[in-house]
């Protein structure tokens, strides 16, 4: 017995040997640590319990999408996702008596108002969604591309006037799987293209049409005021702007691209300006459609 007892000693003693022996599963390198994302979206949400907008019970927030801004309009990537997502983690985890609404749950709003996934790619979009919804808060982010890093600014914003409630930003170094993340394409949105639709259609097509061809009207600005340019830009960047944008049938301007290749910075103001106007949309056989046209934005100069 006492053999047996030794026995099993000695193999306890090896089972142990080789366990410290083994080598330990290699640690996955995540080129972006996701350690770094939740500690973003807990700070912002530390932020916005300061404005304790999470007093009402129920509050309903939507946690849209992040964007790069570069030249022209803001586009979402890879790298985008992966904040979006962890916001919205972070905002399940951390704040009780909310609802979260992400991107996929304003489906029934943007069926409603007839909008396509080309047409979500707008962050303003976003914001009528979610009213539509019953979002009072959204949360979205911004990323920048700088000469040596990466700036990410996370930010809540009320949606009832717009009123910014808490943001955070944060610096990374850039680092070539970086690169290679925000030039990778984001998943495509969670609504029907615009091909989809019309293909389902049983009437005519719903754009976008060329305006002005084809028996399609023209649309008509309802309220569209000229941007302030300042005074550094001016005349050098001239006083006009000419950019590419789709009309929608419900008179908002999406898809906006720049094509007169004035400074970067006008261009963007200009952007920003034909966002918020709003048109009576364009008709083909006497129903409201989308159209393709070329707008050209006239700046007022700020003396």
């Amino acid at each position: 017995m006492i053999a047996a007892f030794k026995h099993m000693l000695g193999l306890v003693a090896a089972a142990t040997a080789l366990a410290l022996a083994w080598p330990e599963p290699a640690k996955s390198q995540s080129p972006v640590d996701q350690t770094e994302h939740e500690q973003i979206a807990r700070q912002l949400v530390r932020e916005l319990s300061k404005t304790k907008v999470f007093d009402k019970p129920g509050i309903r927030v939507l946690v849209s999408t992040f964007w790069i801004v570069s030249e022209g309009a803001p586009k979402r990537c890879g790298l985008c996702t992966s904040f979006e997502e962890s916001t919205a983690r972070a905002l399940e985890r951390e704040v009780s008596g909310v609802v979260i609404l992400r991107v996929k749950d304003l489906e029934p709003a943007v069926r409603k108002a007839g909008w396509f996934a080309e047409a979500m790619e707008d962050p303003t979009l976003h914001y009528q969604a979610g009213q539509m919804m019953g979002a009072e808060i959204v949360v979205q982010g911004t990323i920048r591309a700088k000469r040596k890093q990466l700036e990410i600014e996370a930010f809540a914003n009320r949606l009832e006037d717009g009123k910014n409630l808490a943001r955070h930003k944060v610096k990374w170094t850039w680092t070539n799987v970086l690169q290679r993340q925000i030039q990778a394409p984001a998943p495509p949105l969670p609504f029907p293209t615009l091909a989809a639709l019309e293909t389902k259609s049983s009437g005519p097509s719903v754009g976008p049409y060329i305006a002005g061809k084809d028996g399609v009207s023209q649309p008509e600005c309802v309220r569209c005021p000229p941007p302030l340019m300042p005074p550094k830009y001016f005349p050098k960047s001239g006083a006009a702007v000419t950019l590419s944008a789709i009309i929608t049938a419900q008179g908002q301007a999406i898809a906006i691209r720049p094509m007169s290749g004035a400074h970067k910075d006008i261009e963007t103001l200009a952007i920003e300006a034909v966002r918020k106007w709003r048109f009576r949309p364009a008709e083909h056989d006497g129903r409201p459609v989308a159209v393709s046209i070329i707008i050209e934005v006239q700046f007022r100069l700020v003396q």
